[in-house]
């Protein structure tokens, strides 16, 4: 090598930026749960963390696959358990997740994530996701899957709200999701 090389190669690493938190490009949700107790409106928050799945449909999707992989829409929110006590884990799959069940003991099936357009980088809910209980229960947290119904599709993401909501049969919980990198 000459010099002239050396001094570039030198220059070259000198002037490498290591990329910040800004350039990181790290899906992350955010949830929030509205409801009724007692006549006064609580609100609870929640992050979700993106399971294995569905950072590989992301993936797929955007930088294609050798079976091409169609974008879903809507996906839909569904609700998990209090009990037992869940455990939320980056390699659950809709078909298993052995650490958690899903509640269920609403009327209808999953709430479809009504979603606008991305703005800055999130896309967020455009309208509100109501879940109607039809029996007493705990809710530990969200999940969003690709499918209204069943185990067959794909687990987006799974979270658990800032703490357990117990609710009664007819209460109303209103779900809000957002996402962003």
């Amino acid at each position: 090598m000459n010099r002239l090389n050396i001094r570039e190669m030198i220059k070259a690493l000198v002037s490498f930026k290591a990329p910040t938190p800004q350039d990181v490009l790290l899906p992350q949700g955010t949830f929030m749960a509205e409801y009724v107790v007692d006549g006064r409106v609580k609100r609870v928050k929640g992050k979700n963390a993106v399971t294995t799945v569905g950072k590989n449909h992301i993936l797929d999707v955007t930088f294609g696959n050798a079976t091409p992989v169609t974008q879903v829409d809507p996906w839909y929110i569904g609700l998990i358990n209090n009990s037992p006590t869940p455990t939320l884990l980056v390699g659950d799959t809709l078909a298993s997740h052995s650490g958690w069940s899903e509640f269920a003991s609403y009327s209808g099936n999953r709430k479809a994530w009504t979603d606008a357009d991305a703005s800055s980088g999130v896309k967020a809910s455009s309208s509100v996701s109501t879940f109607t209980l039809s029996a007493d229960g705990t809710i530990y947290g969200i999940f969003i899957a690709s499918v209204a119904t069943g185990t067959s599709g794909i687990l987006w993401s799974e979270g658990a709200f800032e703490s357990p909501i117990t609710l009664s049969n007819g209460s109303d919980l209103k779900v809000t999701y957002s996402l962003g990198f």
